[in-house]
């Protein structure tokens, strides 16, 4: 007998309060997600203000010569670093956020059809879906960028383009597991038609498998993005964002180390956070997962 969605988030729940790498995590995340927030009301200073005359490449406040007005240094242009890490995460956030919604909107459909029609429908759409998986999906990412060309809008569609197979290919695979059990049996046998089915019955039945894989996909699409922020080829400059401002710092190594290094920090905290988060919500929303001592 399946337990029900609540007792399934309680399961969850606590084994991320159980965990205290988890709830480092969370707390991790739920301040990011807070500080993205703040930066649509509050920042130190203008996140596009340029003073090349008295504050070029500040170090941060706690070195010799840093000062109090500007935490965490500046950059090559004088702007504030912690204002722009602070705009940065609103839209590095997003950019992780909102290609793994299209991913989950393009993989989701393709993986119901193929897992329950099975037969002819599932060879061919399994055979494309693993001709895209063959490719690396930040190379499938740079590809889809070099077509549609620079900026956050196509930065997104090329990771949400990236992503989808991954979705696909888990969401054939639980709906191959579903379709053996009884509800589905009894379903066919009253005479459901069937969408009603693999809407109303399987999807609800394989969302688990879907929060796990979004939660870690988060985490590479906004690394991806990032990354193709880093090449020139995702978010314009003069926005904020993490990976654009790696790329800003990187000839500023020695010189402007804390360029390189905030930015880098806020991206590794982040990945991992959502790492360990899909971890722990694999072991609590799998049934089939090892029950921990």
């Amino acid at each position: 007998m399946q337990a029900s969605q609540s007792q399934i988030w309680t399961k969850a729940w606590r084994e991320i309060r159980g965990n205290p790498i988890s709830r480092i995590a969370l707390w991790t995340m739920v301040t990011f997600f807070g500080i993205a927030l703040l930066s649509f009301f509050w920042s130190p200073h203008d996140p596009h203000r340029i003073d090349l005359v008295g504050a070029k490449l500040l170090p941060p406040a706690f070195l010799e010569g840093g000062s109090a007005e500007y935490l965490l240094g500046t950059d090559a242009s004088g702007r504030d670093l912690l204002s722009r890490l602070m705009h940065g995460a609103r839209l590095s956030l997003v950019l992780g956020f909102v290609p793994v919604c299209m991913s989950l909107l393009i993989g989701v459909p393709f993986g119901l059809l193929a897992g329950y029609m099975g037969g002819r429908v599932d060879e061919i759409l399994m055979r494309v879906n693993d001709v895209l998986l063959a490719f690396p999906s930040i190379l499938l990412a740079l590809i889809v960028v070099a077509v549609l060309g620079q900026g956050v809008v196509n930065l997104m569609i090329a990771v949400g383009i990236a992503h989808a197979p991954s979705f696909a290919r888990v969401v054939r695979g639980a709906v191959l597991s579903q379709v053996k059990q009884e509800y589905v049996q009894a379903a066919v046998s009253l005479g459901a038609e069937r969408p009603r089915i693999v809407w109303r019955h399987i999807l609800p039945n394989i969302t688990n498998s879907l929060i796990v894989i979004f939660t870690i996909d988060f985490a590479s699409a906004l690394l991806e993005a990032a990354g193709l922020s880093f090449l020139g080829l995702g978010v314009v400059p003069p926005t904020a964002e993490w990976g654009s401002m790696l790329a800003d710092g990187k000839n500023y190594f020695f010189d402007g180390w804390w360029m390189i290094l905030f930015p880098g920090i806020c991206i590794f905290l982040v990945v991992i956070s959502l790492n360990v988060l899909g971890d722990s919500l694999r072991d609590a929303l799998d049934p089939r997962a090892s029950k921990k001592g």
